[in-house]
Formats: structure tokens, C-alpha cells, sequence
């Protein structure tokens, strides 16, 4: 399987929908986002993803998954 580390800086990008995402997340145990990157095809199904957020506060290591599609 293999493992990615996905960055989101977010003064630099928006994610409009955070707040009620992660609230989801919170009260479900998941989120099935639909989500793009440009991975140049490497991220397969069944890929391990984890989420990193960089900024200037609350940095780090805040979500983990599989890729389902």
C-alpha cells in the first residue's frame, strides 16, 4: 500500500467547507470528501493519506485515510 502526506497551508488556500467538515468528522468517526489533487495519477485506490496542516497556528498531523476513488 502505498502512503502519502498531503500539505494544506491555509493562508494559502481555502477550504471553505473546514469548519463543517471537520465537524462531521468529529461526530461521525469520517468524512468522504470529494477531493482532488494533482498527483500525476500516484495516488491509487487504497492509498494511505494523511493530511498535514502548515500555517501559522495549529500545525501538524490532523487527519489520516484511505483513498476510496
Amino acid at each position: 500500500m502505498n502512503t502519502f502526506l498531503l500539505i494544506w497551508n491555509k493562508d494559502k488556500s481555502r477550504w471553505i467547507s473546514f469548519d463543517v467538515d471537520h465537524a462531521k468528522a468529529l461526530q461521525e468517526g469520517h468524512l468522504d470528501p470529494e477531493r482532488s489533487c494533482d498527483s500525476g495519477g500516484l495516488i491509487l485506490k487504497s492509498s494511505r493519506v494523511f493530511l498535514e496542516k502548515q500555517g501559522k497556528e495549529h500545525k501538524g498531523i490532523i487527519a489520516s485515510g484511505i483513498v476510496l476513488s
